[in-house]
């Protein structure tokens, strides 16, 4: 696919963050709404392609719009990995990957196989907030410094 086979009609969102975010440029791709229009991974590729010609976007989130009620998608931990890495493979582009990612083995393994370059947690954390300090103890991560606020429930 090319950028040009995406169409005037593609929908996609660029949330320049930089001054926020200490320099770095989010993008998140419109990649739900694709889909249930009848778009393709091929299309959202070629999206990605147009955004890496801006030059101004540093990563892609990849998500194929599991909160649109249109979509029917199986869910399993880790359901939208495969598009992180399709997009990462077919693009060369950095992604971030979502998907009820909830174990500490899973996000290394994903991140460790080089199939997303970043592992983003939403449900997971809204159920554990310090689920990040759980997963470094879980990996044996060296230098795990809990906030001073939480040092007294570091039992683990």
């Amino acid at each position: 696919a090319t950028a040009a086979q995406a169409g005037p009609t593609a929908e996609v969102e660029v949330i320049d963050t930089r001054s926020l975010a200490g320099g770095i440029s989010l993008n998140a791709t419109a990649a739900g709404r694709l889909r249930h229009r009848g778009g393709s991974f091929a299309e959202a590729v070629a999206l990605v392609l147009m955004m890496k010609a801006r030059g101004d976007v540093d990563f892609i989130d990849c998500s194929s719009g599991g909160n649109d009620p249109r979509q029917r998608i199986p869910i399993h931990p880790g359901y939208q990995v495969g598009f992180a890495e399709h997009v990462r493979r077919e693009t060369g582009m950095a992604t971030a990957a979502v998907g009820l990612i909830n174990s500490a083995d899973l996000a290394e393994e994903i991140i460790a196989n080089g199939r997303a370059d970043i592992v983003v947690l939403g449900r997971t954390l809204l159920a554990d907030p310090v689920w990040p300090l759980r997963a470094a103890k879980a990996l044996h991560a060296a230098n795990v410094k809990w906030p001073v606020q939480y040092e007294r429930s570091d039992i683990f």
